[in-house]
């Protein structure tokens, strides 16, 4: 199970809320071993923040279930997580994790990508659709992409301003660059070994809007300094803590995972859904993917398969029997085997899939 939580949320804060879970997994006789995970891989391959929870809960065997199946257990645990505010939550097995991250950069088994430039557009879109998604009997573990959450310093010159005193905006970057970034002013030498001595603003001032406003900067010929407060207008605003691009397009992302349902019913209703509310202004699209892509593509291979295989059936029942009309008799048979196939999915309890 993954949970992604705001991106805001401290390392403090994720801990507690992976306890919860833990508390909470810990309760059904049907899990064994759990093994959690806060933040990124040690490896570093994932791009993952300390807002990032990964569990990895063994189950028991199945005669220890009070649940009678998979989606019983999941829907159970789920209901009592997302009591937790805030907490959403994606359950899925460990080689379908990987292989659905692999297929579409999403953990779910569908995927829906919103293509265009404008970030605004596309987080708003993929709110919209989420929402639709929700109301869809089947749908669990709908949630889109987090953009927006990065909590970032805007300083912005007021030109007129710093015109005034002589200075240009250049001026104004640069010591904004060398107090709050730092500035290699020399180096030392240890050994072989050479390090930058860097300068910069103490953290207590560099951590604080007054600290920051209060930031001298020389005027042109010697002539004292002022304050950046009085040439630059500063304060905070939330940013794009994502940028997900795929073929050079910007795009956001929803997912979502079926219970009860195949996959083929549930692409087709959430299409037509979603095509008449959400229109996309020029420039931007939409494309449908995760397993229902692998299928639409399995889908478009079986057409050619197919009669190519039969052909081949007849050719080598002909050649056997030397006799056409017996040829077809026996290829006859073909279209009533899958009535065995799609009896033994329904003792089973299993959809038709890829």
């Amino acid at each position: 199970m993954t949970i992604e939580l705001p991106t805001s949320s401290s390392l403090e804060n994720t801990r507690a809320v992976e306890n919860r879970v833990r508390e909470i997994l810990q309760r059904y006789p049907e899990a064994g071993n759990v093994v959690s995970h806060v933040g990124r891989p040690d490896d570093g391959t994932d791009p993952k923040g300390p807002n990032n929870i990964e569990i990895l809960a063994d189950l028991n065997p199945r005669a220890e279930w009070p649940f009678p199946d998979n989606e019983a257990l999941v829907t159970g645990i789920a209901r009592r997580i997302r009591a937790l505010p805030g907490v959403p939550t994606n359950f899925s097995q460990v080689i379908e994790d990987n292989v659905e991250e692999a297929l579409s950069g999403v953990k779910g088994e569908i995927a829906i990508k919103i293509y265009g430039p404008d970030l605004a557009v596309l987080g708003r879109t993929a709110d919209r659709i989420a929402a639709i998604l929700r109301t869809i009997p089947g749908a669990a573990d709908v949630e889109a992409a987090r953009l927006w959450g990065q909590r970032e310093l805007d300083i912005a010159v007021d030109r007129d301003s710093a015109a005034r005193l002589g200075l240009n905006v250049g001026d104004v970057n640069a010591a904004n660059h060398a107090a709050l970034g730092g500035i290699a002013v020399s180096q030392f030498y240890e050994g072989d070994r050479r390090f930058d001595v860097t300068l910069w603003l103490a953290e207590k001032d560099r951590t604080s809007l007054d600290g920051i406003g209060a930031l001298q900067i020389g005027l042109p010929g010697g002539a004292g300094s002022v304050r950046l407060a009085d040439v630059a207008h500063i304060g905070t605003r939330q940013g794009a803590a994502r940028i997900a691009r795929e073929d050079g397009q910007r795009n956001a992302s929803v997912k979502a995972n079926l219970l009860g349902r195949d996959q083929g019913s549930f692409v087709a209703e959430a299409q037509a859904r979603v095509a008449a509310p959400v229109h996309l202004p020029p420039g931007y699209q939409i494309a449908w993917g995760g397993q229902f892509e692998n299928q639409q593509r399995a889908v478009k291979r079986l057409r050619v398969i197919v009669p190519l295989t039969a052909f081949l059936i007849f050719a080598l029942l002909f050649g056997v029997f030397r006799s056409m009309a017996r040829a077809l008799l026996v290829l006859a048979i073909v279209p009533f085997t899958p009535a065995g196939a799609v009896a033994g999915l329904a003792l089973a309890g299993l959809h038709f899939s890829i």
